[in-house]
């Protein structure tokens, strides 16, 4: 959690975050920023060294853009609930072996609900943990040549995971506010299909209240 620790003291001390007003009441958030998936190559690997690949030498994009759309509610000073469509992005696998090439892309998105546990500093600023569940769909899809098709294909996995992070706000006016945040998406996928993965995303949104 080191980054997550470095993401704190960096909303603290840049003002750049935000995303519930001071007041209660209902509010929808824009964010965007950077997602990285966990999930190395291997799995790939394996699929077309189990389709007979040889001497197999590939490479893998470990990050993408990611974003959300969510509405939330905020209940009192200290406690919101939000929700809403998460795309953590696409990551894409390239190889190359000796009897061809492939090429694939790893792909998370889904809908999620969350808590958060809220800490006001002042009027603009706070700092909030967030604890959450993501119905998180997984796409693998591997397309390779030379291998008489074997080891080609789409593999989805759709399962609810868990969702959690923390970071800071930045009240602009009484209704519109900035986030900086950093959340972890855990165990999504399915090791033995699409390959599991443990997703990060960091990133920079804007709040406003309804």
């Amino acid at each position: 959690m080191k980054l997550a620790r470095t993401l704190l003291i960096a909303a603290v001390a840049a003002g750049a975050a935000p995303a519930v007003a001071a007041d209660s009441g209902f509010y929808g958030l824009g964010s965007v920023g950077d997602s990285r998936p966990h999930v190395g190559q291997s799995a790939f690997d394996g699929r077309l060294g189990n389709a007979g690949a040889t001497g197999i030498n590939s490479s893998w994009d470990d990050s993408d853009w990611g974003w959300k759309a969510q509405l939330g509610y905020q209940f009192n000073p200290n406690f919101a609930l939000e929700g809403g469509y998460v795309n953590l992005g696409k990551v894409d696998y390239r190889a190359a072996y000796t009897q061809g090439g492939a090429t694939g892309d790893y792909k998370v998105d889904g809908w999620n609900v969350a808590g958060l546990g809220i800490v006001p500093l002042d009027d603009r600023f706070s700092l909030f943990g967030k604890l959450g569940v993501i119905n998180a769909r997984t796409s693998a899809d591997l397309n390779g040549s030379g291998l008489g098709g074997v080891g080609n294909g789409n593999f989805g996995d759709t399962r609810w995971r868990p969702d959690y992070g923390i970071g800071g706000m930045y009240n602009l006016t009484r209704n519109t506010g900035l986030r900086l945040e950093y959340e972890r998406f855990d165990g999504v996928g399915d090791a033995a299909t699409t390959g599991d993965a443990n997703v990060d995303l960091i990133s920079l949104g804007v709040s406003h209240k309804f």
